[in-house]
């Protein structure tokens, strides 16, 4: 294995993890992580490519796809902006090889999301988990006029929290509820935004801002030391 192939996979995950780290007691970033990092990943980078042990034309369309799955994240901002430097941070450096085009992710930033959603589908079990426990003290929707199926999706992407809650953890949650004719309903198409209206009620649903460089970073993980997912259908 090329040394300086592991070297660029260890600086990754460790500026990753800093920035998980960050993410998820404050969803901010410095800018600086990603900067400090890619100095000495981009050296390795031009290196590998002048010596030829990155094949230029699968590289290339690696980046390519990390750059489209990043601008589709950072202009319908269904997640943050540093979620989507993540993607792109992750494409840029870890280019695929030759091994790569026998998995069903042939590029490493497709196994790196796929790895991703499924630790999200588990937090989102967790938060489901949460939800009911309040649902088995008090009725969470009596107020509210949506469906079965709208129930449900809350109960799995949102969370049903007090004023003290918000208050502590203002960079968590965004109020994801609305009046109309009277009567309480809940906003499902809300997106990452820098400022959020202050919850109307004592009690409320909120959408949670996911810690997704979290996510990102155990899908990276699970990326360099299992693979891809999809692979195991193959077994």
């Amino acid at each position: 294995m090329d040394p300086l192939d592991i070297v660029s996979k260890l600086i990754i995950a460790f500026v990753l993890f800093i920035a998980s780290l960050s993410d998820y007691k404050s969803r901010e970033i410095d800018d600086k992580v990603w900067i400090l990092g890619s100095i000495p990943l981009s050296i390795i980078l031009i290196y590998r490519l002048y010596v030829g042990s990155i094949i230029f034309p699968l590289y290339l369309a690696s980046l390519i796809i990390s750059i489209m799955l990043a601008s589709t994240i950072w202009y319908t901002g269904i997640m943050g902006e540093a979620d989507a430097i993540a993607i792109f941070f992750i494409g840029l450096f870890y280019p695929p090889t030759p091994k790569h085009l026998f998995s069903l992710c042939p590029f490493p930033i497709i196994s790196v999301i796929f790895n991703s959603l499924i630790i999200a589908l588990i937090y989102a079990l967790y938060n489901l988990f949460l939800n009911i426990s309040k649902l088995k003290k008090e009725n969470i929707f009596k107020e509210y006029e949506i469906s079965l199926f709208a129930k449900i999706l809350a109960l799995a992407t949102m969370r049903y929290i007090d004023k003290k809650e918000y208050k502590a953890k203002k960079y968590m949650y965004a109020p994801a509820e609305t009046r109309k004719n009277g009567k309480k309903t809940l906003l499902f198409n809300l997106t990452v935004t820098e400022e959020t209206p202050e919850p109307p009620d004592e009690k409320f649903w909120a959408v949670i801002y996911l810690p997704y460089v979290l996510f990102i970073f155990t899908g990276y993980i699970l990326s360099i030391t299992v693979g891809c997912p999809l692979d195991f259908l193959l077994k």
